[in-house]
């Protein structure tokens, strides 16, 4: 199965997707047999078609391999890569073995490479298996490798007053089947103020700035944050001391030729995805955070992605953010959001709960923005019939991460009592725009210090966007 994607699937694709089921072939033998070759096309495309027909995977997996002819790609060929992993879904080894498996179980007529067994997967050679019979499907292949991917956008549509919805909830091991239904107010307050997230698309631009220039970021951060000591009583390890951090930065550039440029020249530029190297508290993120600190100040046109390890990191460093530039978790508009994923929400929020950075805020009575950002307040469970609420959720209210927010169906129209699941079309919560627990969303349309259009770009690639990275001698 095509799995979902930023990108939508070529034209082509499409098209030969379907040609091939009018030619006899069932979808999923369809996907597969474009997906899989289109894998062997990239091998061939990339000049690594000596490699083995189990060897696809770890290019798709994006893994970091020091092959000679991975180390100097042409922006066409790291297009074709791209391209590759949004159509192809195969990014684990077994994953990939498995396809091969099921590519072998199509007619050999139809197919552009011949037998190979699971015995001679690591020794057949991807060129030997080549066997061209169909050219039109080269041409698809050779056309998704330079296609220029558009961003997929979800269809969902606005619920109607006096129809009946339903949802799946997870109460335990068990899924129920929820109904719900919406008032005519209710819908006429969801059209009055559609949407408005996202409208512009800003095209990512590099810039640079002197490493010396942060040093009065520095001083501004150690006066804010002795404003918040004296009003919330931090203690000195609350602090971060941020002029002594940045005086001991060592921070060099490298040149081509492997030699570093003179200290004088403490330049940072940022152009796309951009990596800072470095032992172990040699001050990468005091730079990082000063820099975030250095555009909300006196660039507020820029956005820029700060790239951390996990969500709790996310969560602290966002939190820590928006106190040195705003007063009121509760009303004023955040300068950092953490992007998390939604469908481990629960497991997030607890993790979030027993956090010590969590707990250190509550014995100190400072509000923390993370609760703004997991909190789990739903007005659709407020719809939902006391007698519904009891029976089918046992009195407890859905489980974070699971709210039907874009997910609600028309509930079939016979047999009702049964509740059949409904593959019909998504329906979007009415509540959705001004629902608590997706301040989060919001907060991204608003955030001067991260911009969610250009996290990724045509490619596939995060851009702009700033990442730091320790090595240590072992």
């Amino acid at each position: 199965m095509i799995q979902m994607t930023l990108f939508e699937l070529p034209t082509e694709f499409k098209e030969r997707l379907k040609e091939l089921k009018e030619a006899g072939l069932d979808r999923t033998q369809a996907e597969l047999l474009l997906q899989v070759e289109l894998g062997f096309a990239l091998m061939e495309h990339l000049e690594l078609d000596d490699e083995p027909v189990s060897a696809p995977w770890a290019i798709l997996s994006g893994m970091p391999l020091r092959h000679p002819r991975l180390q100097n790609l042409t922006e066409m060929e790291r297009r074709a890569i791209a391209n590759t992993r949004q159509i192809v879904p195969f990014s684990a080894r077994f994953a990939w073995l498995s396809a091969l498996r099921s590519y072998l179980d199509i007619p050999l007529d139809q197919r552009n490479y011949g037998d190979f067994t699971p015995q001679s997967w690591d020794s057949y050679i991807i060129n030997a298996a080549k066997n061209l019979r169909h050219s039109a499907n080269q041409d698809v292949y050779e056309r998704c490798l330079i296609a220029n991917l558009g961003f997929r956008h979800r269809q969902v549509k606005p619920v109607e007053a006096g129809i009946t919805y339903q949802f799946e909830a997870k109460t335990g091991e068990e899924t129920v089947i929820v109904p719900v239904r919406f008032t005519q107010q209710q819908v006429r307050n969801a059209q009055v103020q559609p949407l408005p997230w996202f409208t512009t698309s800003p095209s990512p631009t590099s810039f640079s700035l002197r490493i010396s220039d942060l040093e009065l970021d520095a001083a501004w951060i150690d006066q804010r944050e002795e404003e918040l000591a004296r009003q919330y009583g931090w203690d000195q390890t609350a602090r971060g001391h941020w002029v002594d951090r940045f005086r001991k930065i060592n921070f060099h550039k490298v040149q081509q030729n492997g030699t570093l440029f003179p200290q004088e020249e403490q330049i940072l530029e940022l152009d796309g995805f951009t990596n800072i190297a470095g032992m172990v508290a040699s001050g990468k993120t005091t730079v990082s955070q000063l820099f975030s600190v250095n555009v909300v100040r006196h660039h507020c046109d820029r956005r820029i992605t700060l790239v951390v390890s996990d969500v709790q990191s996310a969560i602290k460093l966002a939190n820590q953010i928006n106190w040195w530039f705003c007063n009121d978790p509760e009303n004023d508009d955040p300068v950092a959001v953490p992007i998390l994923g939604r469908s481990k929400r629960d497991a997030h929020l607890q993790s979030f709960s027993a956090s010590k950075d969590y707990q250190e805020h509550r014995q100190r009575g400072q509000p923390h923005w993370g609760e703004r950002w997991l909190g789990i307040a739903c007005p659709l469970q407020g719809q939902l019939k006391e007698r519904d609420f009891i029976q089918l959720l046992d009195g407890k209210a859905l489980k974070p991460g699971i709210e039907p927010c874009h997910t609600l169906k028309k509930m079939p129209k016979s047999d009702r009592s049964k509740r059949r699941k409904s593959r019909g079309s998504s329906y979007l919560c009415p509540f959705f725009d001004k629902c608590p627990s997706q301040q989060i969303y919001r907060g991204y349309a608003k955030c001067p210090c991260l911009d969610y259009n250009s996290w990724r770009d045509g490619n596939g690639r995060i851009t702009p966007s700033f990442r730091v990275t320790s090595y240590q001698n072992r």
